[in-house]
């Protein structure tokens, strides 16, 4: 989601690049168009004054635009650098987590073996004290 919000904010920069250049390229072209005219014919100088003037107010827009879209390509920028932050903590946390439990399971099976030697030495001493009885009996 927020990679392709990145990218989408991206293409608009792009789009509007090009589209910043286009309007400059035709502006260039009607300012010599306009030169042209003047020199030739002092009649048509209003009409195209007045396009010279919404060109540059739509230069002006775009610019706007630009500056908005860049806000807001940074701001998607830094969510997704919060983003994968927390992802990365997150992975830390749980790596940690594991390592708990395997110290856990091996104190348990250390504490089971434990337990198991015990009952192996207990069965041991009441065998060998029961063979002692036995012997014990035999003499009496």
């Amino acid at each position: 989601g927020m990679q392709q919000r990145y990218q989408k904010i991206q293409s608009d920069i792009e789009n509007l690049n090009n589209a910043i250049a286009e309007e400059r390229t035709g502006k260039l072209r009607l300012e010599r168009t306009l030169q042209e005219h003047e020199d030739a014919t002092g009649g048509k100088k209003g009409e195209l004054k007045k396009l010279h003037e919404h060109l540059t107010q739509a230069e002006v827009r775009l610019s706007q635009i630009m500056v908005e879209l860049k806000t807001e390509q940074g701001i998607s920028w830094d969510l997704q650098t919060t983003m994968q932050t927390e992802a990365s903590t997150a992975s830390v946390v749980g790596a940690r987590i594991e390592t708990k439990q395997d110290q856990l399971t091996s104190m348990n099976n250390s504490r089971e073996k434990e337990r198991a030697s015990c009952a192996e030495a207990e069965a041991r001493d009441t065998k060998r004290m029961e063979e002692v009885d036995m012997a014990l009996n035999k003499l009496r």
